[in-house]
């Protein structure tokens, strides 16, 4: 497990009678620990021709216990990467059955459950994960991804070789990975407006664990064997509106998010943090560490800017100020994201959907020099609760399903949209997709006329993957909101807060996007509760209300975190021009776009076109690394 933000890297050499040796090991400690020999250097004689390599990155909120264990005489280890929330639960759990703990690391609990309960002890765990673990008895290694996708898992496969890791770029650097992109996914990052949903990456020789999977690999013939171990379930019914189970609903949230958050100040010694937009989803997430944690102070971080139609800092001040958190206010610039465009990407990864993935860059950097370990964000909040705004025609469309005509006339009313709000989003997300290949692409050439700044054959040869665009669900909000949440972007946006996060060496503690019980609570709740005279997130909302400022309360205009896109970009259109002249022809129709290079960087509009940044994050995407 190769993070990037680390304060030391640890090694694990096996050799092929499974005797095991910890590498990096500067004074010792590590191997007396565990009963193993060890060296204070990673290029150990010999490691190279190891039957087995894990690697541990170790950043400053990570102690070495909790990522790296083994039992010697069982012939087993793991590397690990991650957080169980439900840890004392499992402590008396493995007590129970006569099981000595050690240490008081995550990775000693999966491996003892591991050795009891086989791979059905995932089950059992509350959290978020990513892991592999080598089974010298069984000549196995079994690896597993959280149920959500918090934490990431990289491979490569080849014949006789499999490597994997927590960022596409320390695979990379090994030499048997092929430095390549791939076709398919690049057409899906331009047309289909997708990334990382898949098993597949944008990088050609590396694959990724799904969510919810886990897969054992075979020592003896190399076989890896993905598997689904967990399926979210959520209520079809639609429900009519009873104030009193709302009021039941609205308590049951209170009560498990605040114990989500409980659970996760837990684990962590240092003052509690948090991003704080003022929205309602990181407002929530600040009283409820207030409320948890009354006697920590707590610290708060903010991107502010001078634009006042995307500044949203007088509404984080309101919250800071009811908390009395400590507020730091982040300002990202244009300038600064020109100078770091590179290092940006390169600690993505990936190329990222806008520049508001840049502001999180800034701010877990700031968070960094605060001396912050961990920090909570709102991740996951608007695919829980239904807060983005395709989700009120989806809505609709359960009131006009089960004959609530006057639920639904109330509803489009409120929501300010109506009938051609409905059908415009009805068209783009649902019924769209489900269209023939041959007319989806038609369509898309014809409306996003940018997509001529791409190679025709690039085009012509992979547009038969919008055959794979269609919803897997049904067509009201609970089965909307299940295909956002486990099939939909939020993936990739866990993914863009991980490496923001990870690359300036601070964790993150994601309650909305990773706990259990309140997840499964909320999938279990009827639709009417969730969206309700036109408003958004009205669970959510009113779960907290008497806890909240009755400013970010009432609130209407939440905005997604913006950042000032086209004035950036414009700003930079002569330093970004070189990546494109130096590109060859293999995605862009180089021609025609630099042909009208100044037209299209230099948008008229005011609306923040986030589509032309695209091109521009995949270019600096393709020069730094090597693609």
């Amino acid at each position: 497990m190769n993070r990037t933000g680390v304060r030391r890297r640890i090694g694990l050499a096996i050799d092929a009678s499974d005797q095991a040796t910890i590498l990096g090991d500067t004074d010792g400690r590590i191997g007396r620990a565990l009963g193993v020999p060890s060296s204070p250097s990673l290029d150990l004689p010999g490691a190279a021709s190891a039957k087995v390599l894990l690697g541990l990155g170790q950043p400053s909120y990570l102690s070495w216990e909790q990522g790296l264990y083994g039992l010697p005489a069982s012939r087993s280890w793991i590397v690990w990467d991650g957080a169980l929330y439900n840890r004392s639960g499992l402590e008396k759990l493995l007590r129970g059955e006569g099981v000595s703990l050690q240490t008081r690391g995550d990775a000693e609990l999966v491996l003892q459950a591991y050795r009891l309960w086989g791979q059905d002890c995932l089950r059992i765990f509350n959290g978020r994960w990513s892991f592999l673990l080598y089974d010298g008895a069984e000549g196995i290694f079994w690896a597993a991804r959280d149920r959500f996708g918090v934490k990431p898992f990289y491979y490569h496969r080849a014949e006789g070789t499999f490597a994997f890791a927590s960022e596409q770029k320390a695979l990379l650097r090994a030499p048997f990975v092929p430095q390549a992109f791939d076709a398919g996914a690049v057409f899906d990052y331009f047309v289909r407006g997708r990334v990382e949903m898949d098993e597949e990456t944008l990088f050609a020789g590396i694959r990724q664990l799904l969510p919810a999977h886990a897969a054992s690999g075979s020592m003896v013939d190399g076989a890896w064997a993905p598997r689904q171990y967990y399926q979210l379930g959520y209520t079809q019914r639609v429900g009519t509106y009873d104030p009193g189970a709302f009021a039941m609903h609205t308590g049951r949230v209170r009560e498990l998010l605040l114990d989500a958050t409980r659970q996760r100040l837990k684990r962590q010694s240092a003052a509690p943090a948090t991003l704080l937009s003022g929205g309602l989803d990181s407002s929530v997430l600040a009283v409820a560490i207030k409320r948890m944690a009354p006697a920590s102070p707590l610290t708060a971080l903010t991107a502010a800017y001078a634009q006042s139609e995307i500044a949203e800092q007088q509404w984080a001040e309101i919250v800071a100020l009811t908390t009395e958190a400590r507020w730091i206010k982040v300002y990202p610039q244009a300038e600064q994201l020109r100078k770091e465009l590179e290092t940006f990407i390169y600690a993505q990864d990936t190329p990222t959907f806008s520049t508001g993935t840049y502001a999180q860059h800034c701010l877990f950097r700031q968070a960094a020099r605060e001396g912050l370990p961990v920090i909570f964000d709102g991740q996951g909040a608007d695919a829980l609760f239904g807060g983005h705004l395709p989700y009120l025609s989806a809505l609709w469309s359960d009131l006009f399903r089960t004959f609530q005509w006057g639920s639904l006339v109330q509803e489009m009313k409120n929501s300010g949209l109506g009938p051609k709000g409905y059908l415009r989003d009805r068209l783009k997300y649902r019924w769209l997709p489900r269209w023939p290949a041959a007319l989806q692409y038609a369509f898309q050439r014809s409306y996003f006329k940018e997509l001529s700044f791409l190679q025709p054959e690039l085009l012509r040869s992979q547009r038969h993957r919008l055959r794979q665009s269609g919803p897997s669900s049904g067509d009201g909000l609970n089965a909307a909101l299940y295909e956002g949440f486990t099939q939909g972007g939020m993936n990739f946006l866990l993914k863009c807060v991980d490496r923001a996060a990870a690359w300036h060496g601070v964790d993150t503690a994601t309650p909305y996007a990773d706990d259990l019980p309140l997840i499964e609570y909320v999938f279990s709740i009827p639709p009417v509760y969730k969206i309700h005279h036109g408003q958004r997130k009205w669970l959510l909302r009113e779960a907290f209300r008497e806890m909240l400022p009755e400013a970010i309360y009432q609130r209407p205009d939440k905005k997604p975190l913006l950042t000032p896109n086209n004035e950036w970009i414009a700003s930079m259109r002569d330093a970004i021009r070189p990546y494109f002249e130096e590109q060859d022809e293999a995605i862009f129709n180089k021609k025609r776009l630099l042909d009208q290079f100044d037209q299209f960087f230099n948008p008229a509009s005011p609306v923040e076109n986030y589509r032309m940044y695209k091109f521009v994050s995949l270019a600096v995407w393709r020069k730094v690394f090597n693609l």
